[in-house]
């Protein structure tokens, strides 16, 4: 939760101060980010009523596979030469792969 309070007021810092801040973070993005950072908030009471709930335990669980998985593969594209074809196919297919995991 605390990952959500300092990445929307980074944005809201950003679209405030910085040069070019509306073209930075346009009006639409931050309040899509405002609705997903709000509804991050209801963990909370997931986490204090349950808690021993066994399906909710494995959606988090899942959750958070699924996100490493695609950071993960994220970064190890960004080591990849995509001027390269070996390396522009092999990134094809990390992403192709990682999509269809996420989808799954």
């Amino acid at each position: 939760m605390s990952w959500e309070w300092e990445d929307y007021s980074e944005r809201i810092y950003r679209r405030c101060f910085k040069k070019h801040g509306a073209i930075l973070e346009p009006k639409p993005v931050l309040i899509l980010f405002a609705i997903h950072h709000v509804l991050g908030l209801f963990v909370i009471p997931m986490n204090l009523y349950y808690y021993d709930e066994y399906y909710y335990w494995m959606l988090i669980a899942l959750n958070s596979f699924s996100g490493f998985v695609s950071d993960a593969t994220t970064e190890y594209s960004y080591y990849l030469d995509t001027d390269k074809y070996s390396g522009l196919c092999k990134m094809r297919v990390i992403n192709f792969c990682a999509t269809i995991f996420l989808i799954w």
